[in-house]
C-alpha cells in the first residue's frame, strides 16, 4: 500500500501541471509593461515545474479593467503603436490615446504580443489572454471557471473615497483646527 502513494501524488501533480487553469488579473491603474511581467510566465506555462520550450502548458488570463490604464509621465502622447495592413504602403502608427479610446483592450493586447516568445506557441498562447474593459463585461461562463487572482505587480493605494466616514474622523491628527479659522 506505501507503494502505491507516490504514483497516486505523481498522477496527481502531472494533472495538475498539464491542466489549463483560469487566473484573473486587475489592471486599473498599471502599466502595460507592469501587466506583461505578471501575465506572460503564466501564458506561458514558465511558472509551472514541467516548463520547457517547445511545450504548450500555459494557463488562461483574463485581464479585466484595461480601460484604467495607466502611462508614466507623458506615455499617453509620446508611445505609438504599429499596425500594418499586409498592403504597400500600409503600415500606421497609432498614439496610445487615440489606440485606447478606439478600443481599449487593444493596448495591453500589442504589448503582451510584443513581449511574447517568438515560436510556434506564440499564437495559442494568445488565445488563452481574455481582455475586458471592466470587471462587468466578463461573462459569467468565464467567471466560473477562475481559480486564482494574480496580484498586482504595482500596488494602488486607496483614495480619499475610498475610506469610510468613520476611519476619517478617527484619523490620527498632528493639529486640530480652531473653530474660529475662517478659510479663504
Amino acid at each position: 500500500m506505501a507503494l502505491r502513494f507516490p504514483n497516486d501524488y505523481r498522477r496527481v501533480e502531472q494533472w495538475l501541471v498539464f491542466s489549463k487553469f483560469w487566473w484573473l488579473y486587475d489592471a486599473s491603474h498599471q502599466t502595460p509593461m507592469a501587466i506583461v511581467r505578471r501575465v506572460k510566465p503564466v501564458l506561458e506555462g514558465k511558472h509551472k515545474p514541467l516548463y520547457f520550450k517547445n511545450s504548450d502548458v500555459g494557463d488562461h488570463v483574463v485581464i479585466y479593467n484595461t480601460k484604467w490604464l495607466a502611462f508614466r509621465g507623458e506615455g499617453w502622447r509620446e508611445r505609438y503603436y504599429y499596425h500594418h495592413t499586409g498592403y504597400p504602403k500600409g503600415m500606421s502608427f497609432t498614439p496610445a490615446w487615440m489606440l485606447h479610446e478606439k478600443d481599449s483592450t487593444e493596448i495591453v493586447r500589442k504589448v503582451i504580443y510584443a513581449s511574447m516568445s517568438k515560436n510556434i506557441h506564440r499564437r495559442s498562447n494568445m488565445t488563452r489572454l481574455h481582455l475586458y474593459p471592466e470587471l462587468k463585461d466578463v461573462p459569467s461562463k468565464i467567471m466560473e471557471n477562475i481559480a486564482g487572482q494574480l496580484k498586482q505587480y504595482m500596488p494602488v493605494a486607496k483614495g480619499l473615497q475610498d475610506y469610510s466616514q468613520n476611519e476619517i474622523e478617527n484619523f490620527p491628527k498632528i493639529w486640530d483646527m480652531p473653530p474660529d479659522y475662517l478659510e479663504k
